[in-house]
């Protein structure tokens, strides 16, 4: 989840964001060092009727996307 859309996403929920007890590194698509995610946001969804509850969103600069789902995540759920 984008660092501003997280905000923005936890003011409007009131819910806010819970630090990591260890930074998880990330890989850039080309395997180049990322930025590292310190916080998540744990939210509860409804997907086509289908509810999940303590998702953890992952927070990081994502440049141009709000939210990124990942097809194993899709499966998954």
């Amino acid at each position: 989840m984008n660092t501003s859309f997280a905000i923005e996403a936890g003011k409007f929920l009131n819910v806010k964001a819970t630090r990591l007890p260890q930074p998880i590194s990330v890989k850039a698509f080309d395997g180049k060092p990322g930025n590292t995610i310190t916080h998540v946001l744990i939210l509860n969804l409804t997907v086509d009727g289908r509810r999940q509850m303590d998702i953890p969103f992952c927070i990081l600069n994502t440049a141009n996307h709000d939210i990124i789902l990942g097809l194993k995540w899709m499966n998954y759920f």
